[in-house]
């Protein structure tokens, strides 16, 4: 029986320091990667190992790119139907994103609860 709670308890544990990991990586990321406002990479699709083709956005508007090892080249700029929904569609994705990270608090918080309580009945 101790053998099961042991277990039990070390799938808690490591379920609690991968979600730490996690949020440490989050708060890291920010401080790594540079923002830009003037250039984004919206989407970016590889073609093979050396070509990608993506959806840039450079100082508000929007063209088609392929970007290979040897050269960068702009295929197409995006009409304003394209942009409407590439816009309306970048909205989606950042509610849907917010959406999930709320979830994954909850989750975490209860986690830690459980583990917090599990920890505090063995003291007594």
């Amino acid at each position: 029986m101790s053998g099961l709670i042991y277990l039990i308890k070390s799938i808690f544990f490591l379920f609690a320091i991968i979600l730490l990991a996690n949020y440490v990586l989050k708060y890291l990321n920010r401080y790594v990667t540079k923002n830009s406002k003037n250039i984004q990479v919206i989407e970016k699709m590889p073609i093979n190992k050396d070509s990608s083709l993506s959806i840039v956005c450079i100082c508000g508007s929007y063209y088609l790119m392929s970007f290979t090892h040897d050269k960068n080249e702009i295929i197409k700029e995006l009409s304003e139907a394209d942009t409407r929904e590439i816009q309306v569609r970048q909205a989606e994705e950042r509610a849907l994103q917010l959406e999930k990270s709320d979830e994954y608090q909850q989750l975490s918080h209860k986690l830690l609860k459980v583990i917090t309580s599990s920890g505090k009945r063995k003291k007594l």
